[in-house]
């Protein structure tokens, strides 16, 4: 080799270790000195360099290679954390400090989210080692290095010593990475500020729930129950939220701690919807909104167990659904409030609280704003602010409520007063009008045809048998009939006693065949007159627990009634069967029928329809009116059906065991 050829090897290989000199340099330049920590941390998120790894496959001893170790980057324009949404990627962090003083230092590295599913810490040891620190909302909360509702890694460092840490993070929530640098005393003294402030929060919403409840005992007001089932809801998601939960509640959990919050969430605006219909009475005051309040809280109780399954598909859509929901209570909210319902005031500003108080703490965690005691606990001051809010709401709604009822029963007084006369006047020239009209039907009814009954019993007695036989059967005929009109007549007489309660009531087992046979023997003329059948289909003996006159009456008055609207040569089925409370009798025929507009007013004293038999017979719907009134007394019902030129069914019920009556006179 030639001289020329040696000192330009020798001086390459010169070069090379100037170069690799000046990159250690320019490495070592690049660690973020902590030896002066005061008592301010140090934002971390600037200095730490990420690398993505969608793949899950990189390893430590891989990012330690030089080709791999090239391909970390920083932001340099990240404030507070590095924010890098949801996503399905692990990411590696690296981290270089130096000590340049001469003393040995402690710190806290805290990174202030408690959402991260997996946070794995490589801590360099002396040995060129690391010692590994496997942590995360789904780890077992004992498995972090220090015990806090975050995760805390306690460092030390030698005098003059740098040390380079890495991270691998991955999480079902959105990854978002505050990091802090703390001097150990700095830190410790933060940590008890901050669980004060928190156990100060939790103090005060558990006070409003108990003295809520306490209201709801003693006021009743569903509103009261519903708005601590919301207060409860929300207080847990913000522990949850916290990591409190995690620390204290169920620190062994695993899958669980993540998809708890989502659940949180999710009932809390379920019950936030079900508490804004209460109260904003959206049910009566917005009819065409509140179904689709339901519709939401329908969704948002369902949600829950696809959170339990399937968290990590549903983990992007609930960060724009919630938000959603949150914007339509507020809308419903702002809504009723321009309808100048007075309760949507106050449940808009509270909510407006609420959600000033979740965006200032969101945009601190974007690093839009500045971290500090404000906007730390932005949520829970504006929950607390809600909470406050709501509670007037409520007592105002009372109130209101209050005086609404009392304005309404002086109103109701007043107008009830007015009734009362009025009914008064009107029931004196009701009972005057019933009084004229049964005085007058007795006088001018019952007089005449009982003498013409006892005429045409005298005319026969006194007939000579010899001089006409026919005038024997045409008075016998004449005697049937008056005994008929009279007995019609005493129907109307005993509905009479109903309306002044001394028709007596004695009911007793009787044997239903034998007491219809005896009721149709008393209309058989009729129906032999105009040619009907009457067929009676018992199947066999029967027994009734009934009184015997009010049955006969209810039995003959239906029986006259078919005869009357059967025509010429028809049919009628008396039957009987037994039912789940008693027996069924019923009274079938192939008469004319009822026109469905006189069906509802067939048993009513008020509205009755005058209508001829087919053979141009008059009547006064008493009867009808009157087997109601008795089938009623009995416990039973009574109905019809019927149809236009196919006839009508008359059925009611009796019981076939003693029942419990409130007198043994009717009405009495």
């Amino acid at each position: 080799m030639s001289f020329r050829k040696k000192m330009s090897v020798n001086g390459n290989r010169i070069l090379l270790m100037v170069l690799l000199v000046l990159l250690c340099s320019l490495r070592s330049l690049s660690a973020l000195e902590v030896g002066q920590l005061s008592q301010e941390p140090i934002l971390l998120a600037p200095h730490l360099e990420f690398i993505a790894d969608p793949g899950h496959r990189l390893t430590l001893e891989e990012l330690l290679k030089q080709e791999t170790a090239a391909g970390f980057q920083t932001n340099p324009g990240a404030n507070e954390a590095l924010d890098f949404g949801y996503t399905d990627s692990t990411y590696w962090l690296r981290l270089e400090l130096t000590n340049t003083s001469d003393q040995a230092r402690e710190y806290q590295l805290e990174i202030a989210s408690s959402s991260l599913t997996s946070v794995v810490f490589y801590l360099p040891t002396t040995a060129d080692g690391y010692t590994i620190v496997k942590t995360g909302s789904v780890e077992p909360f004992s498995s972090r290095a220090y015990p806090n509702r975050f995760f805390a890694f306690p460092i030390s460092f030698a005098p003059n010593t740098t040390l380079t840490f890495y991270f691998q993070i991955q999480s079902t929530n959105a990854v978002l990475i505050p990091a802090k640098l703390w001097d150990r005393e700095a830190f410790q003294s933060h940590e008890r500020m901050d669980y004060m402030i928190q156990a100060l929060y939790f103090g005060m919403a558990l006070a409003m729930i108990l003295f809520n409840l306490l209201l709801y005992i003693v006021l009743r007001d569903f509103g009261y129950l519903l708005y601590v089932a919301f207060i409860a809801c929300a207080t847990l998601t913000v522990a949850m939220t916290n990591g409190l939960t995690k620390e204290f509640f169920w620190p062994g959990a695993a899958q669980w701690t993540d998809s708890s919050t989502y659940i949180g969430f999710s009932l809390s605006l379920a019950t936030l919807f079900i508490f804004l219909r209460n109260m904003l009475d959206t049910a009566s005051k917005n009819p065409k909104i509140d179904p689709l309040l339901k519709l939401f809280v329908g969704i948002l109780f369902a949600l829950p167990v696809g959170y339990l399954f399937f968290l990590p598909a549903l983990a992007s859509f609930s960060a724009v659904f919630n938000p959603i929901m949150a914007l339509v209570i507020l809308g419903v909210g702002v809504f009723c409030a321009f309808q100048r319902n007075r309760s949507a005031y106050f449940f808009v500003g509270a909510f407006s609280v609420l959600i000033f108080g979740g965006l200032v703490t969101t945009l601190r965690d974007w690093t839009l704003l500045p971290t500090n005691l404000v906007t730390n606990f932005g949520l829970q001051f504006g929950l607390s602010a809600q909470m406050i809010l709501l509670a007037i709401a409520l007592a105002d709604r009372f109130n209101t409520l209050r005086r609404e009822v009392r304005k309404n029963l002086e109103r109701s007084n007043r107008e009830l007063e007015q009734k009362v006369k009025e009914r008064t006047l009107e029931l004196k020239e009701v009972i005057a009008t019933k009084d004229r009209f049964f005085s007058i039907m007795a006088h001018d009814l019952r007089g005449p045809l009982s003498g013409m009954n006892s005429l045409s019993t005298l005319l026969k007695e006194r007939l000579d048998d010899k001089q006409s036989v026919n005038i024997h059967e045409y008075l016998q005929l004449f005697i049937n009939s008056s005994g008929k009109v009279h007995s019609l007549l005493e129907n109307l007489l005993e509905w009479a006693k109903t309306q002044t309660g001394t028709v007596p009531f004695h009911p007793q087992t009787e044997d239903l065949p034998q007491v219809i046979q005896e009721s149709l023997s008393l209309v058989e003329n009729l129906a032999i007159a105009k040619g009907i059948t009457v067929k009676m289909e018992l199947g066999g003996p029967l027994e009734v627990f009934a009184d015997r006159n009010m049955l006969s009456c209810i039995v003959r008055n239906l029986l006259t009634n078919a005869i009357k609207f059967t025509s010429q040569g028809g049919n009628i089925r008396v039957t009987a069967c037994a039912t789940a409370t008693g027996l069924e009798i019923s009274v079938q025929d192939d008469g004319i029928g009822i026109p469905e507009a006189h069906m509802p007013t067939l048993f009513r004293i008020d509205s009755r329809h005058s209508t001829l038999g087919t053979n141009k017979e008059t009547g006064t719907g008493l009867g009808l009116i009157l087997c109601k009134e008795f089938v009623e007394k009995h416990g039973g019902t009574i109905q019809v059906e019927s149809q236009v030129g196919q006839g009508s069914r008359f059925f009611f019920t009796l019981p076939t065991t003693p029942r419990p009556v409130s007198s043994d006179s009717f009405g009495g």
